[in-house]
This record gives C-alpha cells, structure tokens and sequence, in this order.
C-alpha cells in the first residue's frame, strides 16, 4: 500500500481570533491543511521546529511583538517566497475577496 501524500500546510499567525478563524477558514476550504493559529512569535516558531509547512499567512503586529523572526526563520529554513497578504484595511464585503486571490489566484 503506497504512503499517505501529505496535505499543503498553511500557518497562520494571527493574535485576532475573528481574522485568523476567518483565514483558516479559507484554508481548508481549498483542502489544505492548517498549521496554527498561532497568537505569538514563541508559539509559531516552536511549532516551525516540530512540523514542517509549505505556506504562511502571517500579522505583522501580534499585540506587543513584530512577526519578523517568523519571517526570517520561513524564509531561511524553508525558502518561502510570496507577497505579504494584509486583511485590513479592507472593508469586510472586499475581505474575502483579496484574501482569497492572494492566497489561490484568481478564485473568490
């Protein structure tokens, strides 16, 4: 019997319960798999050593820290490219529409 494929792995790193419930939500809604939501630095990073993921969507400001050693370590350790995906300042009727073509393509 030939081995499980594993899914494509997304992490969220977002410290608003709404927007990272809402980005997960489109996640799995395209059949991938969500690593997270992590609402600290400390969190996704210990999570990054432990599993293994293919994508990132990630708040630059989570409370009182800046996500850029997240960064860092996606880029360094998994060389992950892409462009930054901001939910806000959208208007909510918009929201769903520019996540979902940044994180899939064209898709709404």
């Amino acid at each position: 019997m030939p081995p499980a494929q594993r899914r494509f792995r997304v992490m969220i790193v977002e410290d608003e319960a709404l927007i990272a419930m809402t980005v997960a939500q489109y996640v799995t809604s395209y059949g991938y798999e969500v690593v997270g939501p992590f609402g600290k630095v400390s969190q996704a990073l210990s999570s990054l050593q432990e599993q293994p993921v293919d994508a990132a969507v990630l708040d630059v400001q989570l409370d009182r820290e800046i996500v850029f050693p997240v960064a860092v370590e996606l880029t360094e350790e998994y060389r992950l490219l892409s462009s930054p995906l901001n939910l806000r300042p959208f208007p909510s009727n918009s929201r769903e529409r520019t996540a979902s073509r940044s994180l899939f393509g064209k898709r709404s």
